[in-house]
């Protein structure tokens, strides 16, 4: 019976040993919440892993994407380079091939001297007889024509003027009242939005009308065959009236076209054919040949020299000014298909106007400025010669040079 109770005691024991090595329900409960902790922990694990790896692949992929972009802009640059120096060359031979007779050589050399290697022509005339001193490139000079760029805001000028669409002040308010500019700063700066707005008031077939007055469309008169007459838009361009007048879109004018107009402003609208005296006959019998005489009041003359005269001493052509003169001028700077374009069309001195030039210049970093240096550079090299008194068919009234008042 003794043996019986301690095998039953055995029994128990083993039995209570045995349960005590198996885990209890809830026990199991807590493992199994633990166990998917335990694939979260290796999910993020793996997430951190892949992450870094995006991140390194990211970062390659933009330092990739530089050096294309640096290579792309390389070769961009290398092309522009060698389209310049193409244009460069071009224009040396042509300069070599240029029929100097009747040409003024101190005049030639001082332009020569200016352009130093650019690619471009430059057309120098005197303003009030249409007297041709030189035209470097002539190739280009009479034969070619461009996009006037922002010259055009001259024939816009004078043609919101006597239209009366610029008013006494000349001020206008733009971009729906931010802010309000003269004429004269307008000139001076170039600024779009100004000739934009007066453009705008005129209307496609005012300007177009105006800018045929002063010559736009028809060769200049020049004694030479073949000149060129450039073009006109004979329809609104794409862009509108706005770009036509702000930007001279649609339009196509020649050096001698540029030199001609500035002349007329000057000398209060008297638009005469250039002339080149190849012979001493020629030169024995020449006399001023007048196209058309432009209605040019002498309020409205002055006003615009007053902002040309602006852009030569503080505005866009102010590398153009000449000690001791009072410069007048206008630049253009923007692109066609083939390159950008400078322009700057101007006159040496408002008092005594002697000396007329049209600059246009072509290359990847060629402006109005560009342009504008280079006629600088005539100036001074011809003021000895062309600043002085002398006697002129008609005296221009001597303007005062605007001061910068209203800058935007």
């Amino acid at each position: 019976m003794r043996l019986i109770r301690n095998r039953s005691l055995i029994s128990i024991v083993a039995l209570v040993s045995m349960i005590g090595l198996l885990p209890l329900p809830g026990a199991m409960a807590a493992t199994k919440r633990r166990a998917p902790a335990r694939r979260s922990s290796s999910r993020t694990s793996a997430r951190g892993r892949r992450g870094r790896t995006t991140g390194g692949t990211t970062s390659k992929r933009l330092a990739a994407a530089r050096r294309r972009a640096e290579l792309a802009r390389l070769a961009a640059l290398r092309r522009a380079i060698a389209h310049d120096n193409a244009m460069k060359a071009t224009t040396r031979a042509s300069i070599e091939r240029d029929d100097t007779r009747g040409e003024d050589p101190v005049v030639r050399q001082a332009i020569i001297n200016a352009l130093n290697g650019h690619a471009g022509t430059v057309v120098a005339i005197d303003p009030m007889t249409g007297k041709v001193y030189s035209i470097v490139n002539q190739e280009l000079g009479e034969h070619a024509a461009f996009k006037p760029c922002s010259t055009m805001k001259l024939v816009v000028g004078l043609a919101g003027l006597h239209e009366n669409e610029i008013g006494p002040t000349g001020v206008l308010e733009l971009t729906g009242g931010d802010y309000h500019l003269d004429l004269t700063n307008a000139l001076a700066h170039s600024d779009n939005g100004y000739f934009q707005e007066v453009g705008e008031k005129l209307g496609y077939q005012r300007v177009l009308e105006y800018a045929k007055d002063f010559g736009l469309g028809e060769p200049s008169g020049l004694n030479v065959p073949n000149e060129t007459s450039g073009t006109i838009p004979l329809r609104v361009p794409p862009r509108g009236v706005t770009f036509m007048s702000s930007h001279g879109d649609g339009f196509a004018v020649s050096t001698l076209q540029l030199a001609s107009l500035t002349s007329a402003i000057v000398n209060g609208g008297y638009l005469y054919k250039p002339q080149i005296l190849r012979s001493d006959k020629e030169v024995a019998s020449f006399k001023p040949v007048l196209r058309r005489k432009i209605e040019v009041n002498d309020s409205d003359r002055v006003r615009m020299l007053e902002g040309m005269m602006g852009s030569a001493s503080y505005g866009t052509g102010k590398t153009s000014a000449t000690p001791g003169a009072l410069v007048a001028g206008k630049t253009g700077t923007c692109s066609d298909e083939i390159s950008r374009i400078g322009l700057y069309t101007s006159v040496n001195n408002v008092d005594n106007p002697t000396l007329a030039l049209a600059v246009i210049v072509r290359g990847s970093t060629e402006r109005g400025a560009s342009a504008a240096t280079i006629a600088g550079e005539i100036y001074k090299q011809l003021a000895p010669r062309f600043n002085v008194a002398q006697s002129r068919p008609r005296r221009v009234t001597q303007v005062s040079a605007a001061k910068n008042s209203s800058d935007k």
